[in-house]
Order: C-alpha cells, then sequence, then structure tokens
C-alpha cells in the first residue's frame, strides 16, 4: 500500500489536488477520535483532504502514515468545512444552455449565471440577485470545502415568500440534491440542488444548509435568490415589470447569440426575439403589490 510519511511536529497538513495547483493548509486535531478511536500517541484517524473526501491514517512515534485507500463513514477530524466565498449560485436548469436536461450533471455548469449573485443575511436585494427567467428558480448550486457527506433533505432548508419577513414564508418542495466531489471552485465539492420548472417563480427563496454532523459546517449558512419573471433589470429599487421592461426587450432584439448575461434573453436560449418579448408581456406587474419586493435579508 502507498503511504506518505508527514512529522506529527509539523502540526498542518496540506494534501494536494493537483500538483500545479496549491493546496490550502488546514491543522488537524489529532486528539479527535475517528474511526477506530486514537490519540497523539497512536491509533486510526481520518483526515479530510482538500475535496472532502478521507484517507485512512496511523500514528505512531510521533510520524503520521497516509494510506492511499479511503473510508466510507469517516468522523471530523479537524478540518473546517466551508462554503466558498462566491459559492452560491443560480444556474438555469433545462435551458438551451445544458442541453435542455433536467438532470443535474457536469453540463450544467454551462448554464451558471455568471451575472447573478446570492443575497446573504444583511445585504439589499438587487437585480443581481434575481432571474427574469420564465420557469423561476430551476437550480442552485453550492460549493463546500471539505464536505464530510453527501447532504440529504434533513442538512436543508428551503422556503419561499414575497415579503420582508422570511420566518413567515412557506417551506416548499423538497429539491433533487446532487453532489459531484471535486467539481466545485478550486477543487471544493459542488452540490446542485433542482427544481422542476414552474415550482418557485415571482417570489424570493431562502435557502439554509443546516449546521448538522452531515453537512460538517460550524453554523448555518444562509441565503436568497429571488424570482421575477420578464424583468430586465431596468431599475435596482424595484422589480416590477412594467412597459419599461417590453419596450427595453424589444429595443435589443438580436438575431446574433447573445451571452448568458443579457438581460434581454429571458429564457436563455442565446437569442433576443419575439418569444422574450411575449415572456415580458405576460408577467406585467398590473398590480404593483404583486411586483417581488425588494428584500432586505435578515
Amino acid at each position: 500500500m502507498k503511504t506518505s510519511t508527514l512529522f506529527f511536529t509539523l502540526g498542518v497538513l496540506a494534501i494536494a489536488r493537483h500538483a500545479a495547483t496549491a493546496a490550502p493548509s488546514y491543522s488537524v486535531d489529532w486528539d479527535v477520535a475517528t474511526s477506530g478511536g486514537g490519540s497523539s500517541s497512536g491509533g486510526t484517524f481520518a483526515v479530510w483532504d482538500v475535496v472532502g473526501q478521507a484517507d485512512a491514517g496511523e500514528l505512531s512515534g510521533g510520524t503520521f502514515s497516509l494510506n492511499s485507500g479511503q473510508m466510507s463513514r469517516p468522523g471530523l477530524a479537524g478540518f473546517q468545512t466551508r462554503v466558498v466565498s462566491g459559492g452560491r449560485r443560480i444556474f438555469y436548469n433545462g435551458s438551451s444552455l445544458d442541453g435542455g436536461s433536467t438532470a443535474a450533471n457536469a453540463s450544467d455548469d454551462a448554464a451558471l449565471a455568471t451575472d447573478k449573485s446570492a443575497l446573504l443575511p444583511g445585504g439589499t436585494a438587487t437585480f443581481a440577485n434575481v432571474t427574469s427567467h420564465p420557469s423561476g428558480i430551476t437550480g442552485i448550486m453550492i460549493d463546500v470545502e471539505a464536505l464530510p457527506e453527501a447532504l440529504t433533505e434533513a442538512d436543508i432548508q428551503v422556503k419561499a415568500g414575497n415579503s420582508q419577513s422570511p420566518g413567515s414564508w412557506t417551506n416548499v418542495v423538497s429539491p433533487t440534491i446532487t453532489l459531484r466531489r471535486g467539481a466545485g471552485s478550486d477543487g471544493s465539492d459542488r452540490v446542485t440542488l433542482a427544481w422542476p420548472g414552474g415550482v418557485l417563480q415571482n417570489q424570493w427563496l431562502q435557502a439554509t444548509i443546516k449546521a448538522t454532523p452531515q453537512s460538517g459546517i460550524d453554523s448555518d449558512d444562509v441565503f436568497y435568490f429571488g424570482s421575477s419573471i420578464g424583468d430586465v433589470g431596468d431599475s435596482n429599487s424595484n422589480f416590477e415589470v412594467n412597459a419599461i421592461d417590453v419596450t427595453a426587450t424589444r429595443l435589443n432584439v438580436a438575431f446574433s447569440q447573445v451571452p448568458v448575461t443579457s438581460p434581454y434573453d429571458i429564457n436563455r436560449d442565446g437569442y433576443v426575439n419575439t418569444t422574450d418579448i411575449t415572456s415580458v408581456r405576460l408577467n406585467l406587474s398590473v398590480i404593483p403589490s404583486r411586483a417581488l419586493v425588494r428584500l432586505v435579508a435578515p
């Protein structure tokens, strides 16, 4: 069995996913019992590497030997699990960008809304936190560093509403949860939450990754995305869909392909045409109070 020897006196462990990429270093709590228990004087340990997987190892006489085999259900070994910076993103699942497939797989990476970001607690919403896609919110990706286990419904809470009181929002249908090890930013693990089109439209979504043994994070991670179908971002102060959005879409009709960041390509098929104009018209905020509120995230 191939082993690499690390000296206990170093106090930190850095395992590179790729030789050309510098890996972050993590301190290891040698006194935390994992599979089989153990202490600084000897025993069996599980050590997280940078992609959230675990390797078996043994400590004897101050020298830690790391084996190539992996443990199926390792215990916590001192690594800090966290959502990476910028690792909460929305994507257009089932659009032409991912081949029209609603399955969660690597094709979804091409459907990432690169101009959108999550609204975090304490922030005030802007158009950068809102999607205008006709199907509403269909998919979210979360990049997590050193994720212990695949997340389940028990580790995630999703609520939706259109008020300034997220505590009163209702739980939504559970998403399909998929994990792709090492597929996220800098070799992190990519968790995908996907819903059928039409489930989350014209409202805010609050996603919470709970602090559970399964997730490994030390406190709940909460973030928000909004859906305002047909909004082209003419204002950051409100998300009302009106004649301005219709006119702007008509003036930006394009017969050549546009990037995913174009606010006028409502259905994200790569073109701005009558289909997009129709989507805007069908979603006019006839009663302004029905428009997506500009959320101040608690």
